[in-house]
């Protein structure tokens, strides 16, 4: 046993205190790494606005074809399935105006935009698992150096994280709308 536990079982004489002193302890840790996780995701989104205008980059956007939603087994126990997932985001989209493009649209126009849903889990600190939510705007796009390659670029995007808990599956489509309705609002605000 370390000095430090020692000391407070002497001092407090108590085992249920201790535990619950570790108990705080590891929801003061879950509590600080969901945030640590926000801020650096949010500084990531703030550094790539660098080199690509998020915004201006959904100018004259045609729609997106929806891609991904897929789920690991974490995601699967709270409930969730990915046809739900791809139902909130499709309607979202359509309910906000942005036309939803099905595969031989998408495949007709130039740039072949797509909106990835990457949802993962984590473990962290084997106390609590996170989730990750990430959408990205995609779009087919030339290297200048040679034409005739093409790749896909991330042209928009934006993510949240949370905790995995007996209410995930419903925070998760929550989170979902409003990153939804962040790209339809950033969408609007170059299109109107």
């Amino acid at each position: 046993m370390n000095h430090l536990n020692s000391s407070l079982l002497v001092m407090n004489g108590n085992e249920e205190v201790v535990s619950m002193r570790m108990q705080n302890r590891t929801r003061f840790a879950c509590i600080l790494t969901v945030f640590s996780v926000c801020v650096l995701l949010s500084s990531g989104s703030l550094l790539a606005q660098g080199f690509v205008d998020e915004m201006d980059a959904l100018r004259g956007l045609e729609g997106v074809y929806v891609m991904g939603g897929d789920l690991d087994d974490e995601l699967t126990f709270t409930g969730l399935q990915k046809e739900d997932v791809l139902s909130a985001v499709t309607m979202g989209l359509r309910n906000g105006g942005i036309p939803v493009l099905d595969e031989t649209d998408w495949l007709l126009l130039e740039d072949s935009p797509v909106l990835h849903i990457d949802i993962v889990s984590s473990i962290d600190l084997e106390t609590s698992t996170l989730y990750s939510i990430r959408l990205e705007v995609f779009f087919l796009m030339n290297k200048l150096s040679d034409p005739g390659f093409t790749t896909y670029a991330v042209a928009w995007g934006a993510g949240k994280v949370g905790v995995i808990d007996s209410s995930a599956a419903d925070a998760i489509l929550q989170d979902l709308g409003v990153l939804v309705e962040r790209l339809v609002a950033d969408y609007h605000a170059v299109n109107s």
